[in-house]
């Protein structure tokens, strides 16, 4: 189910809400490769943390012009599906 968040950026949840998949910009991606991300895994497997856990980034080609870069991480908030 998509949502849209206050930067702009489209949140999808998966059926049983334990991933959140949201789109980010070219600039975010890069800052996230170059900048981040080593600095957050090497936090992530030295210590126990409460960050939530990012599973990838991936950029999706629509056809020959557009391309969508995505995030996927876990949803530190989910709620269990079967009570909702």
């Amino acid at each position: 189910m998509p949502s849209e968040g206050k930067s702009g950026s489209f949140f999808f949840f998966t059926h049983d809400n334990k991933f959140i998949i949201k789109t980010i910009s070219d600039a975010e991606k890069l800052a996230f490769i170059e900048d981040f991300a080593p600095n957050y895994y090497h936090h992530v497997m030295e210590n126990k943390t409460l960050l939530c856990r990012i599973y990838g980034i991936y950029t999706l080609k629509i056809g020959f012009t557009v391309n969508v870069n995505l995030i996927m991480m876990e949803n530190v908030v989910a709620i269990d599906s079967h009570i909702v």
